[in-house]
């Protein structure tokens, strides 16, 4: 953890600088200056989630160029390497924030899709090649102050509040990139769906039931099946109640969970028999779904089946007598 104060005659107040995991970067700010500012920050093709709680700022990368980020919203915006943008504050304006930056290659590795798998609302934050910094604002929902508040004061010390600090974290992107796709969505499926579209929808489900290791990508999903990629998407949603790619997701867990638990295969190995190339970005997901690590999850089971076995054994003593 690195914190800065902010001290007079400048301002009061700090930021507070933290990296969850290894890809993902964290920054509480609660401060204000005492005259109007002007901060330099160099992009380095990020992807930064923020989230005003209270003040608002200025953001200018060229003339012309900026956006003014007010109190109560969230904001999804990408910063591309190299590009210097100008965050100008106000005197006097607390600032009272949290922002989250992430690679979009490690976000993409976590989520195990390729960008052209992604909605087109999402797809353009993921395969950008854009040279300018861009954002998108949504009101801050009362669900993401509740989870920031999590994070700003967690119930846990040492490696769980480490821990409890990604899972929030990691809830949070959720919440604003759900929000970011939700146009498209909010109302059902923006294309009619006939019977053999239904159908069709079902039998994608059944085959990634199976598939789920390696599922092919959304677009190939869609000519096996004939749909296009918005009714396979929006219709599976509205079918099952979750995306494909939750779908698929759940599956992995859940099989990831019983290896764990029922065999002594390696991490490293089960990470392999459920669709993840690297050990750590399977780690990740595990604990941002079950809430442990998978070491963590197998030593607590082994543990408690332990006592089981010495409970009943107890039981069995007392049972014979001396």
């Amino acid at each position: 953890m690195r914190r800065i104060e902010l001290v007079q005659p400048y301002g009061t107040g700090f930021r507070e600088f933290t990296t969850p995991s290894e890809n993902l970067h964290l920054m509480c700010s609660d401060f204000q200056y005492e005259d109007d500012a002007v901060g330099k920050a160099e992009g380095h093709d990020f992807l930064k989630f923020h989230f005003k709680i209270s003040g608002h700022n200025l953001v200018r990368f060229a003339p012309r160029h900026e956006y003014l980020i007010e109190s109560g919203e969230s904001v999804i915006a990408f910063h591309p390497r190299g590009l210097l943008k100008d965050d100008c504050y106000a005197a006097g304006a607390r600032e009272c924030s949290l922002t989250l930056s992430c690679n979009p290659v490690a976000l993409l590795d976590l989520m195990r899709v390729q960008p052209e798998d992604l909605p087109a609302p999402l797809c353009r934050y993921f395969a950008t090649t854009s040279p300018d910094f861009f954002c998108q604002r949504f009101p801050l929902t009362q669900e993401m102050m509740q989870t920031i508040g999590a994070i700003l004061r967690p119930r846990y010390d040492g490696h769980l509040r480490r821990l409890h600090v990604e899972a929030r974290s990691l809830d949070l992107i959720c919440m604003i990139l759900s929000t970011l796709q939700e146009p498209a969505s909010l109302h059902g499926p923006s294309q009619k769906l006939r019977p053999v579209d239904i159908k069709a929808i079902h039998a994608v489900r059944e085959f990634l039931s199976v598939q789920y290791v390696a599922p092919p990508s959304i677009p190939i999903l869609a000519r096996r099946f004939g749909l296009n990629r918005t009714k396979l998407m929006e219709g599976f949603r509205a079918a099952f109640g979750e995306t494909v790619f939750s779908y698929i997701q759940n599956l992995r867990m859940q099989r990831a969970k019983e290896l764990l638990l029922d065999t002594d295969l390696p991490i490293a190995r089960v990470a392999e028999r459920v669709g993840y190339e690297r050990h750590t970005s399977f780690a990740t997901a595990f604990r941002a779904h079950y809430g442990f690590a998978p070491r963590a999850l197998k030593r607590l089971y082994r543990q408690r089946s332990a006592v089981r076995v010495g409970e009943s054994i107890v039981s069995k003593d007392n049972r014979e007598g001396p």
